[in-house]
């Protein structure tokens, strides 16, 4: 069976205090997720004098990194998100139809491109992001 691979579909946040928001994701462009919990650390000096590899495991958060095209009123969603402590259900779907959530926000620099049109920004939150589907 092939892989099918494409297009992130839409990003939609819902937050306990601002409201919801589904961002229409640029086509085309790549979108790098992370999907958070436990990862072995890469060092090479994670290890015994005997040889044996000692796997030093640690949390990290997931991310998303998407493209957005610049609706009206996006960046000051966005801007808001940022600003609000709290975090919102993110939900992404994609091409294939695969579906995932996690809860978190905005993180790092919230960028317009005017001559684009697209929103450059990246997401990160508590947990994982799960595959709901």
């Amino acid at each position: 069976m092939p892989i099918v691979a494409g297009d992130l579909l839409s990003f939609t946040v819902d937050h306990p205090e601002l409201g919801s928001r589904t961002f229409e994701p640029k086509s085309g462009e790549d979108h790098n997720i992370m999907p958070g919990g436990f990862k072995s650390n890469d060092d090479d000096g994670n290890i015994t004098s005997s040889g044996t590899r000692i796997d030093q495991q640690n949390r990290y958060p997931w991310s998303a990194e998407p493209t957005f095209g610049g609706n009206s009123g996006d960046l000051d969603f966005l801007q808001s998100l940022a600003q609000n402590p709290a975090e919102g259900t993110c939900t992404l779907s994609w091409i294939d139809g695969t579906v995932r959530a996690g809860k978190g926000k905005p993180v790092g620099d919230v960028q317009e491109n005017k001559q684009a049109g697209t929103i450059g920004i990246k997401f990160s939150g508590s947990g994982k992001l799960e595959t709901i589907s």
